[in-house]
C-alpha cells in the first residue's frame, strides 16, 4: 500500500513540474509577441539619432496640440470652413474658430483613425524643415537617404505614440565605415485620446439628455424680466421688446453656462449653500473617472444667439395676443404665453492637467444649443419659420434614401409605484421621421405596437409618434444602422365642457352659477403639464357686436388631464380667480386628484369657487387672497361629471 501511495505522490510532483514548465513557457512566448525590440544604436552615429527622435517628438507634440485646439481637425474640411454656422469664430480678421461637432442637425466628429492619420501626414510634411537636411552633422559623416520619410501614430491612453521611417547610411568621414540607421521614435506624453473620447461622450450624452436646452429653458421660465406664461390683473397691457429679451438671455447664458460641471471630473465642489446650482448644473455622464482633468463650457455675449419669439408684432410682445385671452382685457386682467425658438453655440473646453507622466492638453470643440418652440429639438430648422409642407424633393428623399430597418415600437408611458413601469404597446399610433428639414411619414404601429420599415439615412434623426388621446413623444435615433427603438405617449384627455360654480362667503354650502358680468381664469398644473381655460357664462354674448376687435377666438381652451388608465391616480395644483367687472371677488387653490376610472366615463368638469363679499379697497382684496387656499377648504374640490 505504502508503494502504491509513493507512486501517487510522484506522478502528482511530475504533473506540477509539466503545468508550471508549459505556463512558464507560455508566459515567455507571449512577452516575446508583444514587446518591440529594444533599437541598437552604434555609438558613432548616436548623436544623429537622438537629433532625429528630439525633432520627432518636437513636431509630434506641436501636430497634437493643434489638433486638440481645434477640435480633432488639423486643416477644417470645406463644409466647416466655407459655412459659417459650422464654427465658432472669435474674430472677423482672425481665422481663430472651434468647430461645431453638432450643428444644423448634423454631427461632425473626426475619427480616431483620422486623427492619427493627420498626424503621420503631418510628421511627414513637417519633419524634414526641423531636420534641416541634417546639415549640422554632415561635415563629419556622409548621409545618404535612401527612401522618404514615412510615420505610423497612434494613440493610446497614456499620449500618443510616434514611429518614423527614414532609412540613412551614414558613413564616418574618418573612419570610412557606413552605418545604416531607419526607425525612430517619440512617445508624446499628452492624453489625446483620454479628452477625445471624453469629448465624444459629452456630445453623446447631451443629444440625448438635451442637458443645456433645457438649462436654458429653466433660465427662461424662472427670469422675471424674460416672459413666459403668467397673468396680471391690470388695465395696462405688458409690454416687452425682442432685443431687450435676447440681450437679457445672453447675459444670463454668459454668466450661467460656465456654471455648468461634469460629474467624476476636476472641479471645484459646490457647496451647500448653493442648492440650486448643485441640484441643477453638475451633470452624470459617466462612470469612468477622470481626476485631473477638467471640462468647462463657455458662451460669450459677443457670439451668435438667434432668436424668434410668437407671437409677436416685430420687435414687440404684447399680453393678451395668444389664442382667446383677448378676451381678458374686458376684464383687466391680461395673460400671456410666448414660445421661444433660440439657437446659440456653445464651447467646451477639456483641460488635461499635467499629472502622473503626462503634461498638460487642452481640447476645444462646440456645438448649437437648440429650442423649437419651448421644447428641446436636437435637429437642424430655420429659427423663424418651422410649420412648413413637405416639398417634392423631400418625397423624393422619403423613398429614395431608405437604407436600414429599424423597429419602433410604441408603448404606453404610464408608471406606478405599485405595479412599477406598464409596459403596454399601443397601436395604430402614426411615425414620423425628420431629418434637417424633411420630414418622412413612415406608416403607423400595429396590433402589436410595432413598425417596421426601412428609414432614410440620417445622424441624430427626430423620430415622433402621435396619436389622438396622447401627448406626442419625440426621440432622437440614427438610423445609420438596424436597430430596434422604443417611443413611450403618454396618454392624456382634453375636457372642452367645463363651468365654474360660487360659494359665497356666509352661505359656503349653496352653489350658485356665476352672474352675467363674471368670468373665472383657470389653471391646472402637474409638474410640466399645464392648461390654462377661461370661463364666462355670457362671454360669447359680450363680443357678438364688438365686430372692430380681431383675432378673438371664443372656442374654450381645453384643461388637459393625465390618464393613468385602472392603475394610476394623479394630483394636480388648481388655481381659479373670479372677477367681477374688473375686481377679483374670490377663487380657488388647492389640489385635486382625479380619480382615474372616473376620468375614462367624464367629459365635464365642474370647478368650485369661494366668493368674498365685493370691495373695490386694495388691502381687503390682498387680505382675502392670502387666504385662498384657507377658504377652498370649506367648499368641494372639482369634479367629473
Amino acid at each position: 500500500m505504502k508503494q502504491k501511495r509513493g507512486q501517487v505522490t510522484v506522478f502528482i510532483i511530475v504533473g506540477i513540474i509539466i503545468l508550471l514548465t508549459a505556463t512558464i513557457a507560455f508566459y515567455i512566448t507571449q512577452r516575446t509577441a508583444v514587446v518591440k525590440p529594444e533599437r541598437v544604436v552604434p555609438p558613432e552615429v548616436e548623436p544623429i539619432s537622438d537629433f532625429i527622435d528630439n525633432c520627432v517628438e518636437i513636431v509630434g507634440e506641436e501636430c497634437v496640440r493643434l489638433l486638440a485646439a481645434n477640435g480633432g481637425y488639423l486643416e477644417f474640411p470645406p463644409e466647416v470652413k466655407n459655412n459659417p454656422e459650422a464654427s465658432i469664430r472669435f474674430s472677423p480678421l482672425a481665422d481663430t474658430r472651434v468647430p461645431l461637432w453638432s450643428y444644423q442637425g448634423l454631427t461632425a466628429i473626426p475619427s480616431q483613425q483620422k486623427m492619427e492619420y493627420d498626424i503621420e501626414q503631418y510628421l511627414d510634411e513637417n519633419l524634414p524643415s526641423c531636420l534641416n537636411n541634417l546639415d549640422q552633422f554632415r561635415q563629419q559623416f556622409d548621409i545618404n537617404e535612401t527612401e522618404n520619410i514615412t510615420t505610423e501614430a497612434e494613440l493610446t491612453d497614456n499620449g500618443v505614440s510616434i514611429e518614423v521611417t527614414y532609412p540613412l547610411e551614414i558613413e564616418s568621414k574618418i573612419r570610412k565605415q557606413k552605418i545604416p540607421i531607419e526607425t525612430f521614435r517619440a512617445d508624446i506624453p499628452l492624453r489625446l485620446k483620454t479628452v477625445y473620447e471624453l469629448a465624444k461622450t459629452i456630445l453623446e450624452q447631451e443629444n440625448e439628455d438635451a442637458k443645456l436646452e433645457e438649462l436654458t429653458l429653466e433660465l427662461i421660465t424662472l427670469d422675471p424680466q424674460l416672459p413666459y406664461t403668467d397673468m396680471e390683473f391690470s388695465c395696462s397691457p405688458k409690454v416687452w421688446y425682442v432685443n431687450e429679451v435676447r440681450d437679457r438671455l445672453s447675459k444670463l447664458l454668459t454668466a450661467d453656462i460656465p456654471l455648468i460641471k461634469i460629474e467624476n471630473t476636476d472641479y471645484l465642489p459646490v457647496p451647500d449653500s448653493r442648492p440650486y446650482e448643485k441640484n441643477h448644473f453638475i451633470w452624470d455622464i459617466t462612470e469612468r473617472k477622470y481626476p485631473t482633468t477638467a471640462v468647462s463650457f463657455t458662451y460669450d455675449q459677443r457670439w451668435p444667439l438667434d432668436m424668434y419669439i410668437r407671437p409677436s408684432d416685430g420687435n414687440l410682445l404684447k399680453s393678451n395676443s395668444q389664442k382667446g385671452f383677448d378676451l381678458l382685457g374686458f376684464f383687466c386682467m391680461h395673460l400671456w404665453h410666448f414660445t421661444y425658438d433660440v439657437k446659440y453655440p456653445v464651447k467646451v473646453t477639456i483641460t488635461d492637467e499635467a499629472a502622473d507622466g503626462h503634461d498638460r492638453l487642452d481640447f476645444n470643440f462646440g456645438f448649437d444649443v437648440l429650442i423649437n418652440h419651448n421644447q428641446p429639438d436636437r435637429s437642424s430648422f430655420g429659427i423663424e419659420s418651422f410649420d412648413f409642407e413637405q416639398l417634392p424633393q423631400d418625397v423624393q428623399y422619403c423613398e429614395e434614401t431608405r437604407t436600414h430597418e429599424m423597429t419602433v415600437t410604441t408603448y404606453d408611458n404610464i408608471s406606478t409605484e405599485t405595479y412599477g413601469d406598464l409596459l403596454e404597446t399601443i397601436k395604430d399610433v402614426n411615425i414620423s421621421y425628420t431629418c434637417l428639414r424633411r420630414t418622412c411619414n413612415m406608416g403607423e404601429t400595429g396590433n402589436f405596437g410595432e413598425l417596421r420599415a426601412r428609414f432614410p439615412y440620417c445622424i441624430n434623426g427626430i423620430l415622433r409618434g402621435t396619436k389622438e388621446g396622447y401627448a406626442p413623444a419625440m426621440k432622437f435615433v440614427s438610423s445609420n444602422e438596424p436597430k430596434d427603438v422604443e417611443l413611450h405617449l403618454t396618454p392624456i384627455k382634453e375636457i372642452e365642457n367645463y363651468k365654474v360654480v360660487k360659494h359665497y362667503m356666509h352661505t359656503p354650502g349653496i352653489a350658485q352659477e356665476l352672474s352675467e358680468n363674471e368670468m373665472t381664469a383657470i389653471t391646472v398644473k402637474r409638474n410640466t403639464l399645464q392648461s390654462s381655460g377661461i370661463y364666462a357664462p355670457e362671454k360669447i354674448e359680450a363680443f357678438e357686436d364688438i365686430e372692430e376687435i380681431e383675432d378673438v377666438d371664443t372656442t374654450p381652451l381645453p384643461i388637459t388631464l393625465l390618464r393613468g388608465g385602472e392603475f394610476q391616480d394623479y394630483t394636480y395644483d388648481i388655481t381659479i380667480y373670479l372677477i367681477s367687472g374688473d375686481i377679483m371677488t374670490g377663487g380657488y387653490k388647492g389640489q385635486w386628484t382625479v380619480p382615474s376610472e372616473a376620468l375614462e366615463d367624464s367629459d365635464e368638469i365642474v370647478f368650485h369657487v369661494y366668493e368674498w363679499p365685493y370691495t373695490q379697497t386694495t388691502e381687503k382684496i390682498a387680505g382675502h387672497m392670502a387666504k385662498i387656499a384657507e377658504y377652498s377648504a370649506e367648499i368641494p374640490a372639482p369634479e367629473l361629471r
